[in-house]
């Protein structure tokens, strides 16, 4: 868990998620409107730009996803990964290192 918490890329790909999960609410709600107005049998009526709104809420949610994919390959890969702190230190090299 600490190596979780301790990594950036880790938080950053936590965020598109959030942000992913924000984008497919909004489009979702409006979804499920349609769905219950189709159900009632009435007629759906789309506000003006709903439609254009909801594509450019799908692009960006392709976006979104496609990231998490390649953070997730950076964490598997080690990138940004901080150094351990022993690794900064400035340690002279002993005759018996090899």
């Amino acid at each position: 868990m600490e190596w979780y918490l301790g990594y950036p890329i880790f938080w950053t790909k936590m965020s598109i998620l959030g942000a992913a999960a924000l984008f497919e609410m909004a489009v979702m709600y409006t979804l499920i409107k349609w769905r219950v107005r189709a159900r009632r049998e009435q007629e759906i009526e789309f506000a003006p730009g709903t439609v254009k709104l909801m594509r450019a809420c799908n692009t960006v949610l392709l976006v979104l996803m496609s990231s998490i994919v390649l953070a997730a390959a950076f964490m598997a890969r080690g990138v940004a990964y901080p150094a351990p702190a022993s690794a900064h230190s400035s340690r002279e090299p002993q005759p018996d290192d090899r």
